[in-house]
């Protein structure tokens, strides 16, 4: 997904406020290789300049490629609602004699999913911290629930959400048991299970539209659905 990739790639290109010069105390948290670049990235937490207040976590990344060239990102992320509020995204240019915001993300909402690149990076400032994990567990529980000829599909056990009243649950999905020193895309869909509807996509409304979005994964997205009722089946209702 067009977003995913550019958030990865933003996370993959990372680090805040502080010079190249002196010291850091930097924390790997991923690699990540970009096909369009064609460059692998080793990104990390600076953990000088990261910290966690009551409500919020305040992350500086610093992502390097292999020619040593470096970028930096900057993520407010809100505990209560476990979700991405800012980032900022600098490049070092050398012409330029340090940094420079190249974009300001504030108006989109990035919802944090279970063994993605930003509960990464919140583990590590929350561990760091003593804190502990931002979605309950550092390392999650997957199920199989779907194969076909290239992958099996896999659904997040111990972390989602589930309105019983209104029988309405957001599920994580993944290609393969997620790998947390690469993460990779990791699919929220939302089910409607009184009315036996997807109504959302990542951060997408697509009530009404699921044939349209989902057509390419109409069989995955049936024992997506199925592994999930499962999982909340015997929940009640009222």
């Amino acid at each position: 997904m067009k977003i995913w990739k550019t958030l990865l790639l933003a996370g993959a290109l990372a680090i805040g406020s502080f010079t190249m010069t002196g010291a850091e105390n930097l924390v790997k948290a991923y690699n990540f290789y970009d096909m369009e670049w064609d460059k692998t990235f080793t990104t990390y937490v600076n953990l000088d300049t990261s910290w966690v207040d009551k409500n919020k976590i305040f992350i500086w990344t610093k992502a390097i490629d292999i020619n040593g060239n470096p970028a930096k990102t900057y993520y407010c992320i809100s505990l209560p609602k476990k979700r991405v509020d800012t980032i900022i995204y600098y490049c070092y240019v050398p012409d330029y004699n340090g940094y420079r915001e190249t974009n300001h993300d504030d108006f989109v909402k990035h919802d944090i999913h279970p063994a993605s690149v930003f509960e990464r990076l919140a583990n590590i400032v929350l561990k760091a911290n003593g804190k502990p994990p931002l979605l309950g567990k550092e390392v999650h529980d997957w199920q199989w629930t779907y194969s076909d000829e290239k992958y099996n599909y896999m659904i997040c056990t111990d972390y989602y959400q589930y309105n019983p009243k209104k029988q309405i649950g957001t599920f994580y999905f993944s290609k393969e048991v997620p790998n947390p020193d690469n993460p990779d895309y990791v699919m929220a869909l939302t089910f409607d299970f009184k009315n036996k509807q997807v109504i959302r996509l990542d951060d997408l409304d697509i009530k009404g539209k699921s044939d349209i979005y989902l057509r390419n994964m109409k069989d995955r997205v049936e024992s997506y659905y199925n592994s999930a009722y499962a999982l909340i089946k015997d929940i009640k209702t009222k």
